[in-house]
């Protein structure tokens, strides 16, 4: 698990049984408030680039309905 730009970043092996290898979580915020995550998983190992990173961030504050 590694952490970059305060968001975590793992290629888990908890999961794998499930297929799952690699897990991109970002939080959904509202106002300075946490209400949700997005998250992206892979079956596949794998880092994500921080273009991915950043993308999904931006997806994530979509979701601030409540400014």
């Amino acid at each position: 698990m590694c952490l970059r730009n305060g968001f975590l970043c793992w290629g888990c092996r908890g999961p794998s049984e499930k297929g799952i290898a690699s897990i991109l979580s970002v939080p959904i915020m509202a106002k300075d408030e946490v209400i949700g995550a997005l998250r992206f998983y892979t079956a596949t190992p794998r880092r994500f680039t921080e273009d991915e990173i950043m993308l999904t961030t931006a997806l994530a504050h979509q979701g601030d309905w409540r400014s």
